[in-house]
């Protein structure tokens, strides 16, 4: 289970930003361009090193 994410220079998000997840339904509100689709891409290229917007590898994972 993710309990926290902290994101540093991906996308719209530059100076940093860290959340805390809680057990059950969370949810990430805010106006347009605030990164809320920036955190859930980040959090899909962590787990599958792909791009959800373009669904290209981007080279992280090496065998």
């Amino acid at each position: 289970m993710i309990t926290r994410i902290e994101i540093e220079n991906f996308r719209s998000i530059i100076r940093g930003g860290r959340a805390v997840i809680t057990e059950g339904i969370n949810f990430i509100h805010g106006p347009n361009g605030s990164g809320k689709t920036s955190i859930l891409e980040a959090i899909a290229i962590a787990f599958t090193a792909l791009s959800g917007l373009g669904g290209v590898g981007i080279g992280l994972v090496t065998s």
